[in-house]
């Protein structure tokens, strides 16, 4: 089954074959330029290197707003957002006969007046036979993970809560989310059902989007896609949820590898930023690659089991390359000579493996530091601790929580995040209470903002609190072994004990060992995973939460596109499904999507195969999240 990410780039190839239905007859040598804006850039650099563009016959790629000298040689092939000033450009650059030919790729539909006054331009400037296609691409969406993606909208939660935001500014982020998802559906080949609660900007979403689907399916005369009709249980569902529907998971600390890094570095677009090692240096950046063996296997893993699993690793490799260099008679692989690959046949396998193992090496040489910044984070913010505390939050005693809230070796804004979720799990607080734990956060020189606007928010959304903690990712069985868990944590520290002293955390690393190795984070679906559960396997009595997730979706709205009737509260019987969308408005995290990737596993297991794609308007870290709450408040 393709992922989300292999679709995408299976789209991106064809559209730098110049669109031939197959990227495999594009004429061989055919060179080209690639000019992409913004977004273009963000959607290409996700999910193809430099090399695989190459491969494709590109030469050289450009920002289209850069100065750009003339290549008459060659087309180009343009990707971009159809707006205004971006045909504009390309009616420039067509005027000064920059390349030889143009391709034209939207990223998403280009309306009617704008490809007139395309079209209108060109003609005046005899300039219009230089366009050698006109395409709507329809991948304005960015894929960082297999099924993960982003419209890269950061603002969307600010502008739907803070009232000072013009309706019209809001329509147009509406409508620019529907474009995003209608180019996830198309990219996906296959038309949803469409779920959602009523109300809110999910519903407005939903609305507009199950009519254009229909538009498209009129327009093309097509059921479903361009395959055949098919039953609905081989359809997927599209469940659009708003933000509000759970916080707590924006604001929770986490235990897995790859949310520490989004939480405690910069992960951005598959790029991972280190913090600085101290001001005179340069943060240390590092590029994920879609083939990054480690990082597919250990991205949802709890934290020391990345450890102990970089740990065995780097172990297989000393013994490999311990082989290849006691079979070829070299000291260090690195020192066999090319020139001599036809004297044994012991040489040529080493020299055919070498390359493989060089790049393994670099890759855990890669994991390696990150891992290692990662616990100075985990040391400084004291991140087990914190982790620890959510998972017994609703059941929190006062005592307990103010001295976490006034303990000075804990970060201020880690500090309002815990306040912030004890809010959001409990009933209600009393006001004294709640006096003495802002009154300490203010202490330690925090801005109220966002807990007021949390508070505003949870008033007017009446948001219910969770049946179960929804703070903890949840853990596979196989990774409770404590005694396991926490072996990589030692190994870490022996082997590496000179990198986690430059990093200054190597005096105090048996402390922090002892400080976590007690506590493994629960197995426990989330709020977003207990909703899609009911509604992609309603009948299952798996899950102890279902019952409680039935009775909050028994009142979404139900739209299938293919159907003539309007929207309904509910289908006539209950519908299993194998696929699910899950798109949430306002933010996302890769907590929550790590707890469906669980679930799918556990699914899995249970002979019950399903698969979820989790999308968002941005993955936001947790501390962006409490920004935006802040602005809210600052209206």
């Amino acid at each position: 089954m393709s992922s989300l990410r292999d679709r995408q780039i299976a789209c991106i190839k064809r559209m730098l074959a110049l669109d031939a239905a197959d990227a495999q007859q594009v004429t061989p040598g055919v060179w080209k330029v690639l000019v992409f804006d913004a977004l273009g850039q963000d959607v290409i650099s996700s999910v193809l290197r430099v090399s695989d563009l190459r491969e494709a016959g590109v030469t050289v790629h450009m920002q289209l707003k850069a100065d750009r000298q003339p290549i008459g040689d060659v087309p180009a092939v343009y990707f971009v957002e159809p707006t205004q000033e971006n045909v504009d450009r390309i009616v420039a650059d067509l005027a000064k006969g920059l390349y030889e030919a143009a391709f034209l790729n939207f990223s998403s539909s280009i309306s009617r007046p704008l490809l007139e006054d395309l079209a209108s331009k060109t003609a005046q400037a005899e300039t219009a036979g230089n366009i050698s296609k006109v395409v709507d691409q329809h991948l304005n969406f960015v894929v960082t993970e297999p099924d993960l993606f982003s419209l890269g909208m950061r603002d969307v939660f600010y502008k739907l809560n803070a009232p000072a935001v013009p309706e019209a500014q809001i329509q147009s982020d509406i409508d620019r989310i529907v474009s995003g998802l209608f180019s996830v559906i198309l990219t996906l080949d296959n038309i949803p059902i469409i779920r959602c609660p009523s109300g809110n900007a999910a519903e407005m979403i939903a609305s507009k989007l199950d009519a254009r689907l229909r538009d498209h399916i009129i327009n093309t005369r097509q059921t479903a896609g361009t395959r055949p009709a098919q039953q609905a249980y081989q359809r997927p569902v599209l469940v659009i949820l708003d933000r509000t529907m759970d916080l707590v998971s924006m604001l929770s600390h986490s235990w897995t590898y790859q949310a520490l890094v989004h939480d405690l570095c910069d992960l951005h677009l598959n790029r991972i930023t280190l913090p600085a090692e101290d001001s005179a240096k340069a943060r240390k950046a590092y590029d994920l690659d879609p083939s990054d063996f480690f990082w597919q296997s250990n991205a949802n893993t709890v934290f020391p089991s990345v450890a102990e699993n970089l740990q065995a690793e780097l172990d297989r490799y000393t013994r490999e390359k311990a082989e290849l260099t006691r079979t070829t008679g070299v000291t260090e692989i690195e020192d066999l000579d090319p020139l001599n690959a036809g004297t044994t046949i012991h040489l040529q396998a080493a020299l055919k493996a070498l390359p493989e193992m060089q790049a393994r090496k670099q890759t855990l040489d890669m994991h390696m530091t990150i891992a290692t910044a990662l616990l100075k984070g985990v040391q400084e913010r004291q991140i087990d601790k914190f982790v620890e505390s959510e998972e017994t939050i609703a059941r929190m005693q006062k005592t307990t929580l103010l001295a976490a809230l006034r303990d000075t070796q804990r970060k201020p804004e880690d500090r309002m995040r815990l306040l912030m979720i004890y809010y959001l799990s409990q009933e209600e607080v009393k006001k004294p209470d709640l006096a003495e734990y802002e009154a300490a956060l203010t202490e330690a020189g925090c801005d109220l903002k966002p807990l007021h606007a949390l508070k505003k928010l949870r008033d007017l959304t009446r948001m219910s609190v969770p049946a179960v903690s929804a703070a903890a990712p949840a853990v596979p069985a196989q990774q409770r072994g404590a005694d396991q868990l926490f072996r990589g944590f030692s190994s870490l520290s022996s082997k590496f004990g000179e990198r986690l002293q430059q990093a200054g955390i190597s005096d105090n690393f048996n402390n922090l060992i002892s400080g976590v190795k007690n506590f493994l984070p629960s197995s426990s679906n989330l709020t977003i995973t207990r909703i899609v559960e009911s509604l992609m396997e309603p009948s299952t009595g798996a899950s102890s939460y279902t019952g409680q997730a039935k009775s909050l979706t028994d009142s979404y709205l139900y739209f299938d596109p293919r159907q003539r009737q309007q929207p309904v509260t509910k289908p006539a019987k209950p519908q299993t499904f194998g696929e699910a969308v899950v798109f949430t408005v306002g933010g996302g995290n890769y907590v929550e999507y790590g707890n469906l990737l669980d679930w799918c596993g556990r699914q899995e297991q249970a002979g019950r195969g399903k698969r979820v794609i989790y999308g968002s308007t941005a993955i936001l870290k947790p501390g962006q999240f409490v920004d935006d709450l802040g602005r809210i408040m600052g209206q």
